[in-house]
């Protein structure tokens, strides 16, 4: 008699640790556990503590639960509402989707460009590394610094500037 006593306060005890002060929603397991009763000593010989124990962990389980905006029950008139802002997000995202679309053509476009400007550059480097060795030759051969700025201001004016794949002298 002594121990079912001692568990009766055990039980007591503990209800009162977890559930009225610690608002507490424990399984039967826990309970005993934390009661230091076994879970056949409550089934058994405190029966309608085991199921005032278990219907508190129920009505935690089932609780109704806050619903977000997208789960609440609308009314017509909100229906309405959500199927016109689903209208206008896809117009919107139909918008977004064309603008990417230019945005990557114009940098497909810019990368060719870019490209072709690094063939340029290259083409321009060629000559000029040609008309470098031009000019010491002619240096070389004795002529005159006046002749020389000629020849340059000629081959500035109609070679070098090679622009998509021309130079001026073609135009």
């Amino acid at each position: 008699m002594a121990r079912k006593a001692h568990a009766g306060e055990a039980i007591a005890r503990t209800w009162e640790e977890l559930i009225e002060k610690g608002g507490k929603y424990p399984t039967i397991t826990d309970f005993c556990e934390k009661a230091g009763i076994s879970k056949s000593v409550l089934y058994k010989n405190y029966p309608d503590d085991a199921k005032k124990i278990q219907e508190r962990r129920d009505s935690r389980l089932h609780k109704k639960r806050k619903l977000s905006p997208v789960a609440k029950p609308r009314g017509a008139e909100n229906l309405k509402i959500a199927v016109e802002q689903n209208k206008l997000l896809f117009i919107e995202t139909q918008r977004i989707e064309k603008e990417l679309q230019q945005a990557k053509d114009k940098i497909a476009k810019l990368e060719e460009q870019l490209v072709h400007l690094n063939k340029t550059e290259t083409k321009n480097q060629l000559l000029l590394t040609g008309f470098d060795f031009l000019i010491r030759e002619l240096q070389m051969k004795g002529v005159v610094e006046e002749r020389i700025r000629t020849i340059w201001k000629s081959f500035e004016n109609n070679i070098l500037p090679v622009v998509e794949g021309k130079n001026h002298a073609s135009k």
